[in-house]
């Protein structure tokens, strides 16, 4: 009995609570033993390689609390290149106007998986609404280099590029925008429009109305009316040589 007391003695001295509820049991009042209790995870630590993967810092907690954007980072941690979970999860982030935060999660996508280029496209639409004009150029400069020949990626670039008030180059991207169209007719006016204040930007006015003129003979039939030539001739006030309208969009 003696060694045992020793034994229980030696215990309750070397574990602190041990010795406080050995005490509370002489004393009449029991305190319990603290437990070690088991640490639960934080959300970030649950969807670190996500993060990890797309190369995003960690969400508050107010933008987890979406059902939409929880669902979407569980998605992603079990199918890493899932494009219907980097769908959900972006425009999730997009509709909670975290629009920096779900064009860079789309690049991380696209620098991750493969055919990414949708979602690399994707990323620079809305780092234009930003107003990035920078970050869409250099965006979409390996998208184009990997893609020459679609004009949606084009367009986008010579907006950026017009925003970044660099001209001649913008004016090249609407001029490649217009003449990868299979069917120019599907080209919208405003296109046309945009490319014309470029050339009045740099002070060429009459390479403006000869881009109106440009979209007049695209399908002079429908569009060759007073209000249209008037449009055109607004461009040149001063006056320029009287040219025919441009048959051959490669010429513009």
């Amino acid at each position: 009995m003696a060694v045992v007391a020793a034994c229980v003695a030696g215990a309750v001295a070397a574990y602190p609570p041990a010795r406080e509820h050995v005490k509370g049991l002489l004393f009449g009042v029991e305190r319990p033993v603290a437990l070690r209790q088991p640490v639960q995870p934080a959300a970030d630590d649950r969807h670190s390689a996500v993060y990890q993967r797309l190369s995003i810092a960690p969400l508050p907690a107010n933008l987890l609390a979406s059902s939409q954007i929880s669902s979407g980072l569980t998605q992603l941690a079990r199918e890493p290149c899932d494009k219907t979970a980097i769908f959900a999860f972006g425009e999730a982030l997009a509709s909670a106007k975290e629009l920096r935060r779900a064009a860079d999660a789309y690049a991380g996508f696209a620098a991750t998986c493969p055919n990414g280029d949708g979602e690399q496209y994707r990323a620079a639409e809305l780092l234009f609404l930003l107003g990035d004009s920078g970050k869409v150029i250099a965006t979409l400069d390996p998208l184009i280099a990997r893609n020459p020949a679609t004009g949606a990626y084009r367009y986008l670039r010579g907006r950026a590029l017009a925003n970044a008030k660099r001209y001649p180059e913008a004016i090249e991207d609407y001029k490649s925008t217009i003449q990868l169209q299979t069917n120019p007719r599907d080209i919208g006016e405003w296109v046309f429009v945009e490319m014309a204040n470029l050339y009045v930007a740099i002070g060429h006015p009459c390479d403006a109305m000869t881009v109106i003129l440009a979209w007049i003979a695209i399908d002079p039939s429908v569009r060759n009316t007073p209000t249209a030539r008037k449009k055109a001739e607004a461009y040149a006030p001063t006056g320029c040589a009287q040219r025919p309208p441009p048959t051959d969009l490669k010429k513009l």
